[in-house]
């Protein structure tokens, strides 16, 4: 049995709608976020989220304590992007600060 979604013709007119975000069961409309990366930002003496989507950059800051484990930073991190409106990806960076203790 044919289908008319088979059409060579068909696939190619529906070829366009991966430009366009994905809506949640809400109805919220959610952008692919490129890139989601956590950082300390020692002049708030806070976690900074960065979160990338094509050349937009948005930052906000994470209450999570300066000792937070990476699982709570990209946690953290997820629910801030999702807030936002985007979907991170997969892999969210946590860049953490060079200990300056010496030895």
């Amino acid at each position: 049995m044919f289908s008319c979604i088979d059409s060579p013709g068909i696939q190619r007119n529906l070829a366009w709608l991966h430009a366009f975000p994905a809506r949640t069961k809400s109805g919220r409309v959610t952008m692919q976020a490129d890139l989601v990366e956590v950082s300390w930002d020692s002049s708030k003496s806070k976690w900074l989220v960065r979160i990338e989507a094509g050349d937009e950059v948005i930052r906000r800051h994470s209450d999570a304590d300066s000792d937070a484990s990476d699982q709570l930073l990209r946690t953290d991190a997820r629910q801030i992007a999702h807030d936002e409106g985007y979907e991170p990806p997969e892999n969210v960076t946590i860049i953490r600060p060079v200990s300056s203790a010496s030895a």
